[in-house]
């Protein structure tokens, strides 16, 4: 079995990222177009919010979804192993830092709109 062969298994299975829902798989897929984009002759381009094209090289070199909380790559070279080694990199380095932080802005943004809906009074029924 060669390289690409095991990577169409990341592609059939995918690895599980145990996110709670599409923001948070949103997030997730935002914060790694912009981790690829700072690496040095890498270039993500989103499709959606869940998926994203990498380029290598100015080559398309994979697609990668997020859907229903499994990262899968779907290799469009004969030679993805770069890509890979990079999604592996993030996910192993990445993946503890990215969920702090979608947590850390979820609860900010909780607070912000309960205190604001708490502004309202009675005398503002009227507009």
């Amino acid at each position: 079995m060669d390289l690409f062969d095991k990577i169409q298994d990341l592609k059939t299975f995918g690895i599980n990222l145990k996110l709670e829902g599409l923001e948070m798989e949103a997030f997730y897929s935002r914060t790694m177009v912009a981790f690829f984009n700072s690496l040095r002759d890498v270039k993500a381009e989103p499709i959606d919010d869940w998926e994203f094209n990498l380029f290598v090289g100015g080559d398309l070199t994979a697609s990668i979804i997020i859907e229903d909380s499994v990262l899968r790559i779907n290799p469009l070279c004969d030679d993805p192993y770069v890509v890979v080694m990079d999604l592996l990199e993030f996910v192993a380095t990445k993946h503890k830092e990215t969920i702090s932080l979608y947590k850390k802005i979820s609860e900010q943004d909780y607070c912000i709109s309960d205190s604001s809906s708490e502004d309202v009074s009675d005398d503002d029924e009227w507009i």
